[in-house]
C-alpha cells in the first residue's frame, strides 16, 4: 500500500525529526499528488528550456524517472507513461 504523508519541518529544528501533520492512503488523492509532482517537474523543464538546454534535458530525465517510479504505485500513471514514451 502506498501512503502519502504531509510533514512539517519547524524552522527552529536543528536536524530534528519532522512532525507528521497527516497521512493519506486514498487512491484518488495519491493519483492526483503523483500527477501534480509530474506536472510541476514538466513546468520546470519548460522554464529551463528557455534558459539552459542542458538543465532542461536533466529535468526531463528526472520527469522520466518520476513517471517510472510513480507508475509502479499508481496504476493510472502506467497508461500515461506508455503515452509519454510513444511521443
Amino acid at each position: 500500500m502506498l501512503t502519502l504523508e504531509i510533514l512539517y519541518y519547524p524552522e527552529t529544528s536543528q536536524k530534528g525529526k519532522p512532525f507528521r501533520v497527516a497521512r493519506l492512503s486514498d487512491g484518488l488523492l495519491l493519483e492526483r499528488a503523483a500527477e501534480t509532482v509530474i506536472e510541476d517537474a514538466e513546468s520546470i523543464a519548460t522554464k529551463l528550456s528557455a534558459v539552459d538546454g542542458g538543465l532542461a534535458s536533466m529535468q526531463r530525465a528526472e520527469i522520466d524517472r518520476l513517471r517510472r517510479v510513480l507508475s509502479r504505485f499508481v496504476p493510472h500513471l502506467r497508461s500515461q507513461e506508455s503515452r509519454a514514451l510513444a511521443s
